[in-house]
């Protein structure tokens, strides 16, 4: 996707099941199948096509460091520098906590759990080595002006930002 002329920015997601040890040992979330669901997925290092808001701390900068949702922190009562043991596919694994995040202006996005990872460590945890995801269109939203026609041009005048809703929380 970067290779396209046009595409200033792109980055790929990676997803897939991640769940949170409380510090009493009891797995946060929907442990039983019942709740919210627990994921695990990659910190977006382009800023602009990140959904999420750092509130406490940074991004994960390598292997074994990792961000919260808001959500699950305050729940698991857990605070930037602590030890967070994490179940992967990979198996049960400890993570230094760099960060805490908000989903735009909520604490995590309907309620799930997330564990965000550098993306080389979200694909051996949760994913596939060397593998994203997906390449959703969000993460190839912003062109160069030259890409766009008249016909754009005037879509645009009408809708000034028709990717807003993909920004929850972001100014506009």
């Amino acid at each position: 996707v970067r290779s396209v002329p046009s595409v200033e920015d792109a980055e790929g997601e990676v997803q897939g099941y991640a769940q949170i040890i409380q510090r009493d040992g009891d797995a946060l979330g929907a442990s039983n199948g019942f709740g919210p669901p627990t994921f695990g997925g990659n910190w977006q290092d382009v800023e602009r096509l990140n959904s999420w808001t750092l509130r406490e701390g940074e991004g994960p900068r390598k292997a074994g460091e990792i961000v919260l949702d808001a959500a699950s922190a305050k729940t698991a009562k857990y605070e930037v520098g602590d030890k967070v043991p994490v179940q992967t596919k990979k198996g049960l694994n400890e993570f230094t906590l760099s960060g805490i995040a908000g989903f735009g202006n909520t604490d995590s996005p309907g309620g799930a759990s997330y564990v965000l990872f550098t993306t080389d460590e979200a694909q051996q945890q949760v994913g596939q080595p060397g593998n994203v995801s997906t390449d959703q269109s969000a993460e190839v939203r912003r062109m160069k002006p030259d890409a766009f026609d008249d016909e754009d041009a005037e879509r645009d005048q009408k809708h000034p930002d028709p990717d807003a809703a993909l920004r929850p929380g972001r100014p506009q």
